[in-house]
């Protein structure tokens, strides 16, 4: 994305309209990164009782919080916290936007443990 937040497609038949269109669509550029979960928050307000997030640590050294991402439901991440113990120390794979310069990531959402190959 060269430093640009994603890219847009025009509908070439659709006329203007102001406001909101269906002719014009966003679409931002993620990336598939790995890193180790190194501890866990608890989830709060609605997800009171589920996993929060993942406390991750990539290949550099940098912290961050990384929440589950599409598909994981209040069910799984209730069950991911049960299971807390089972995750600690894994590799996993999650998604971001982009990098900051100073290195963290934008909108981190893990995805799945590193089971895989």
């Amino acid at each position: 994305s060269n430093g640009y937040e994603g890219s847009i497609l025009r509908d070439g038949s659709a006329l203007y309209k102001h406001g909101r269109s269906y002719g014009l669509m966003k679409f931002k550029d993620f990336s598939d990164t790995e890193a180790t979960i190194v501890g866990y928050e608890i989830g709060k307000g609605k997800r009171t009782g589920t996993l929060g997030k993942f406390l991750m640590m990539d290949d550099d050294g940098n912290r961050f919080g990384c929440p589950p991402g599409k598909g994981y439901n209040y069910k799984d991440m209730a069950a991911m916290l049960k299971n807390i113990d089972d995750y600690i120390g894994q590799r996993a794979t999650f998604t971001y936007f982009q990098r900051t310069n100073a290195g963290s990531y934008r909108h981190p959402l893990f995805k799945t443990i590193r089971n895989y190959e």
